[in-house]
């Protein structure tokens, strides 16, 4: 990854940012409560411990990354939140959506917990998804892309 800073959000409307800030931090709250339950509730099932575990990481990151006021004063959290500002929308949303699927599909026997708990960070994933996407092109961008009278296809110049 190259030092500069790009402004990858610049074009994303001020609403869409907020409201996946705060969904993340519904979820980063919900997965740490979650994670709470899942290893007490699930004492004697071992895999149900590193989905508590992986649930609390999740809180942690959430918390950090979309709840950056809730971290400010946390030197050790310091770190992180410098290198948040250089996390791509795609990196967040394999973050977050990659973990709670690989914590939903570890601990079976609390599936109710797990997805009342796990959807709003799937959701944050979701919505950095979409963002990462980036904005929708105008109408007649768009129609000349369709009708193919936009020649896009550059032919490889191979050398002698």
């Amino acid at each position: 990854m190259s030092d500069e800073t790009v402004d990858e959000g610049a074009d994303i409307a001020w609403w869409l940012k907020w409201l996946t800030r705060i969904i993340g931090a519904i979820g980063g709250v919900s997965s740490a409560i979650g994670g709470i339950l899942v290893l007490v509730l699930h004492i004697l099932t071992p895999t149900c411990y590193a989905t508590g575990g992986i649930m609390e990481l999740l809180a942690f990151l959430l918390l950090v990354f979309e709840a950056t006021f809730c971290c400010a004063k946390v030197s050790a959290a310091q770190p992180i939140i410098t290198r948040m500002e250089k996390l791509r929308f795609w990196h967040r949303a394999a973050i977050y959506c990659g973990l709670s699927v690989i914590a939903f599909g570890l601990c079976t026997a609390a599936w109710a917990t797990l997805i009342c708990t796990l959807i709003a960070p799937f959701a944050c994933g979701v919505f950095y998804g979409i963002m990462s996407l980036g904005k929708k092109a105008d109408s007649a961008t768009m129609a000349a892309a369709a009708s193919g009278g936009g020649n896009n296809y550059k032919q490889f110049e191979n050398d002698p």
